[in-house]
This record gives C-alpha cells, structure tokens and sequence, in this order.
C-alpha cells in the first residue's frame, strides 16, 4: 500500500521495478502497472515486451508494444570502449557480481538456447552484461548508436538508467549524467530541462 494516501486522484502512475519473471510481468499487465524490466540481450526482452501486451489487452489495456514498460540499461560514456570497458570495470561489476550475482540475476543474462554459468570461463561480468546489452559503453556515438538498435526492436516507454553512482566519485557520477542528458538524450527527441532556480530564503526586516 501507499502511505499516505496520493493526494492526486487519480494517482500517479505506478511503476514495479525491476520485473525479472513471467508471473511478475503478467502480474502488472492484469493490473495497469508499468514494469522496470532488466532482460537481456533485448530479443528476450521483446518477448516478455509481447507478453505484457497480450496479457494487458486480455484485461483491458490497449497497449502497443513496448508502451506503459520501462527497460533499464546501464551507460559508460566514455572516449572509446577501451575507456568505458575500464570504466565499468571499476563502478559496475561491484554491484553486478558482488551484489546481484549473489542473488542469482546473472543466470537471467543468456541468449535463447545457451547453456551453462554466467559468466562463462574465461569470461568477465563486464564482457557478459555487455555483451547481451545490459551495459552500453563508448563514446557519445557508439552509446546513441547501441541504444538506438534496441530501441528500434521494442519502443519501450520508460529507459530507466542504472547507473552506480554509490561506487564512483561524485564528479564521474555528474559528468556521465550530463554527458547523456546533453549528448544522447536529444538524439531520441527529449531535451534536457533547464537548471532549476534556487530561491533563497526571504530575510527578516533587522536582520542581516
């Protein structure tokens, strides 16, 4: 439940992150909700894409494909995908393999018909997750161009950016955030906002 209750009727959207199983997609196309989904490589993504569609209209929603869902991706924008590789190989893996991988989400990140762990041997978590699409690095272009190809097999709705900023210095964190806003962003039609007006606070009359 929510609490307190919105104050806007009808509420907001409600989003349900970070959707990794059928019963659960199934689950918020019954009910409206907007799935953050994490597959990949993006053709198992279409798949459960086409799943919430049909079991959303099967309920009443008439969705198109990819509308009302969320994909979340990771970006390492970067000089060359030498540079970014390095880069996710300090911030990301922490929180894939340390973090997920002890929860068991990396076995989810296998191509249709493939068999065996995740990664396989000899392979690191950075080379997997990129390789499935999980985790988009390079430069500004190799970002818009990767992102622009799943994109063109599922339109989703809502891109939601995982983006590990606990593990990285504060100034990494704020750069890659506007390096995509400023950068990838107006490729796909959205601007970045303007800055936000700080007000300062009224001073009392006598005091200074």
């Amino acid at each position: 439940s929510v609490v307190p209750k919105p104050y806007q009727d009808p509420h907001p959207p409600i989003f349900q992150p970070f959707s990794t199983s059928p019963m659960t997609v199934r689950w918020a196309a019954t009910q409206g909700l907007i799935p953050i989904t994490m597959f990949a490589p993006i053709i198992l993504a279409k798949w459960y894409a086409e799943l919430y569609q049909s079991t959303a209209a099967k309920s009443g929603f008439d969705f198109a494909l990819g509308q009302n869902m969320g994909l979340l991706r990771g970006f390492s924008i970067h000089s060359s995908r030498i540079a970014a590789q390095e880069a996710m190989d300090r911030w990301e893996v922490l929180a894939w393999r340390d973090w997920y991988g002890s929860f068991g989400h990396l076995q989810g990140f296998k191509f249709p018909d493939e068999e065996g762990p995740v990664p396989l041997p000899g392979e690191t978590v950075t080379e997997r997750l990129t390789k499935v699409g999980l985790l988009i690095g390079g430069s500004v272009d190799d970002v818009k161009r990767d992102l622009e190809q799943q994109l063109a097999t599922v339109p989703f709705e809502y891109l939601v950016w995982h983006l590990p900023y606990a593990a990285m210095p504060l100034g990494e964190a704020l750069n890659q955030l506007e390096l995509f806003a400023t950068k990838v962003m107006p490729e796909f039609g959205f601007e970045p906002p303007d800055p936000p007006v700080v007000r300062q606070p009224a001073m009392k009359a006598g005091v200074r």
